[in-house]
């Protein structure tokens, strides 16, 4: 009888967790560089994390440990890697060690710079959603049915998740290298003019300019005055600027009156006079929905017309975009290579931003985290999004979030080494 006892106590201490252990949960390898990668998890308790990496998966004899003070939501930067390397690696807190999942699968090949000098960085951030009552919302398109969720709020009313994570997206690309950051839309929740005040004074926190996009919650409707424009001084929605020999077109494709998309006849003569005028530039595009992804609420004439347009201008070397709040990578036939990159939302799940390393071969993308300790909760809480189906809907693949892309003949030629120096 009292071995029996025994046999049954050691069978659950085994497989029932003992009060207190910091479970490893909700492992994500976010973001591959160059020369490194990023690793978040949670912990049903505060603990110290640390990630063991190696070249091989018995040779992990390296270990990059996480700072400050203990905490339940973990990120760990491993940096000095190599590029072009693969590594193995695994995340670790107290005894507990994580487990290999579908966005952390243990190992990664560090990504290889595009040929060529590097010319400069810039940074994107998408929809701020400032002044937003509640995360992850699910209403059906009828307005007398209530919503299908409840959605999700932060226990602090007065320093409002939109506040905090928009604010640490700003601090940390000033922390960066960027030369100058775009905002591609969505900047505030309900288009009053007191929302525009509010994002200004955050994206007037950034060290270097800035260039903002209107999204479909920036509309006007039946206010008197496009705050939009009036509190940003722009003369219109749509507008181009130049950057060290790079263009860089900033587009408008919203209704003004409703948010549905709109692509005003005036404003595609001006998009193609635009590139027409700057063909021996390699040049950028944004624009608030994914119109190459062919979005939901993406109309098939606007969409036809914009990808035309591209296709008749090789120097087009990148479009960006927000809106959909996930990270995507699309190529279409009627723009070959060229990708169209859509950038995940600052203020939710997965709470970041983005930076772009222009060489002069190509260019590097690469989504980061935000890491304050408000940011890594929220993200946490937020993964619950979708009817927890965030992490599958709005992360994708690796490779949607780090991108490596080669600049064509068509644009390589535009750049000479010349022009930048040795």
């Amino acid at each position: 009888m009292r071995q029996r006892f025994i046999c049954i106590l050691v069978w659950v201490l085994v497989l029932v967790p003992v009060t207190g252990w910091p479970r490893v949960r909700n492992e994500e390898l976010v973001t591959v560089t160059d020369t490194s990668f990023t690793v978040t998890w949670a912990t049903s308790e505060p603990s110290l994390g640390r990630v063991r990496y190696g070249a091989s998966a018995k040779a992990r004899d390296q270990v990059a440990e996480e700072s400050g003070q203990p905490t339940r939501f973990h990120y760990v930067e491993v940096k000095g890697l190599q590029p072009g390397t693969a590594y193995f690696y695994g995340c670790e807190s107290g005894r507990e060690k994580g487990h290999r999942r579908q966005l952390s699968p243990g190992k990664l090949t560090t990504l290889t710079p595009p040929p060529g000098k590097l010319l400069f960085t810039f940074a994107i951030m998408s929809d701020a959603h400032v002044m937003e009552d509640v995360a992850g919302l699910f209403v059906l398109p009828v307005s007398w049915l209530p919503p299908v969720n409840q959605g999700y709020t932060w226990r602090y009313p007065i320093h409002n998740y939109w506040q905090f994570t928009n604010e640490a997206a700003v601090e940390d690309i000033n922390q960066s290298p960027a030369s100058f950051t775009v905002v591609t839309g969505d900047l505030t929740s309900w288009f009053t003019e007191p929302e525009f005040k509010v994002v200004k004074q955050i994206l007037d926190q950034l060290k270097q300019p800035y260039y903002v996009l209107r999204g479909n919650h920036d509309r006007v409707e039946k206010y008197p005055e496009d705050y939009f424009l009036k509190v940003f001084g722009l003369k219109q929605g749509w507008y181009s600027f130049d950057h060290q020999g790079f263009h860089f077109v900033c587009l408008d494709d919203n209704r003004l009156s409703d948010g549905f998309e709109a692509f005003p006849e005036e404003e595609f003569q001006w998009f193609e006079r635009d590139l027409e005028s700057h063909r021996q530039m390699p040049t950028f595009v944004f624009v608030h929905r994914p119109i190459g992804a062919g979005w939901i609420d993406v109309y098939k004439e606007i969409r036809g017309r914009f990808l035309s347009i591209l296709s008749r201008n090789p120097q087009v070397v990148g479009v960006f975009n927000g809106h959909s709040h996930r990270a995507k990578v699309t190529t279409v036939p009627e723009t070959g290579s060229l990708p169209h990159i859509e950038v995940p939302s600052t203020k939710e799940y997965p709470v970041g931003y983005a930076l772009v390393r222009v060489y002069q071969g190509g260019f590097m993308y690469n989504f980061f985290e935000t890491h304050c300790d408000d940011c890594r909760e929220w993200n946490d809480i937020t993964r619950g999004e979708n009817f927890h189906q965030a992490p599958r809907m709005l992360m994708k693949s690796l490779e949607d979030r780090n991108v490596i892309y080669h600049f064509p003949a068509s644009a390589r030629v535009l750049i000479s080494p010349e022009k930048f120096g040795p």
